[in-house]
């Protein structure tokens, strides 16, 4: 397989930097396949190698730009699987790592369109693990950041298809994210037995807020996307 090449590779030249990045890499898209076919613990383990030599990669080569972007890439990737493996405090510490390290990057490289959108995807699958978390108002909050990072790539005039499906689902994700919160509005206003004037006061104004303001997509507006 690719991956033991690269470590037969390797133990002849460990000096070879671009030996271990393929075989990181490699290792990533190989937790990526696992992940997709339900073997998340060995997609889990697989990705926590390429993790390791990414770092070894960053530390010994801090001014190689690709090394940081293909650490943080791997680390959404990290983070993903862990959600799916409902680990979400650990996925969510993951993706604040690839968050991170990707707004450092845009903001030293920001003519370069794949940072801004690669920060896109990591902030709107830490904002899917807010989401699930219960934490709904940290989950907009990166929703809406992705939505300008990947609304600053499709804007620019590159055709990036892969950006513009991001964008997309991450205005999909935040409208599953305020309809429910419209519902549990919706249904304290049914019961208001438990609340009090002014909790109701707040859930009202909150409602209002919601389905007036300009992220609320009026039903005679059908939208299909397809993952």
């Amino acid at each position: 397989t690719a991956i033991t090449d690269f470590d037969d590779l390797l133990r002849v030249r460990p000096d070879v930097p671009h030996y271990r990045e393929n075989l990181a890499r490699t290792q990533t898209n190989l937790a990526q396949v696992q992940n997709t076919m339900g073997r998340n613990a060995e997609a889990k383990v697989e990705c926590m190698a390429a993790l390791g030599e990414f770092i070894d990669l960053v530390n010994s080569n801090p001014d190689v730009h690709d090394y940081h972007e293909a650490q943080a890439t791997s680390s959404a990737t990290f983070g993903r699987i862990l959600r799916d493996l409902n680990e979400d405090r650990l996925a969510e510490e993951a993706f604040r790592g690839a968050v991170e390290r990707l707004a450092e990057l845009a903001t030293k490289a920001n003519e370069v369109p794949r940072y801004r959108s690669r920060l896109a995807f990591a902030r709107s699958g830490l904002g899917r693990t807010l989401h699930k978390m219960g934490k709904h108002d940290a989950a907009k909050t990166e929703f809406l950041e992705a939505i300008k990072s990947f609304q600053s790539v499709t804007n620019d005039g590159s055709d990036d298809p892969v950006s513009q499906d991001g964008l997309a689902w991450c205005y999909t994700h935040l409208g599953d994210l305020l309809r429910e919160t419209i519902l549990k509005l919706c249904d304290a206003l049914r019961k208001p037995e438990g609340l009090d004037e002014v909790r109701l006061d707040m859930a009202r104004g909150a409602l209002r807020i919601l389905v007036q303001g300009p992220h609320f997509i009026p039903r005679d507006r059908k939208m299909a996307y397809v993952d």
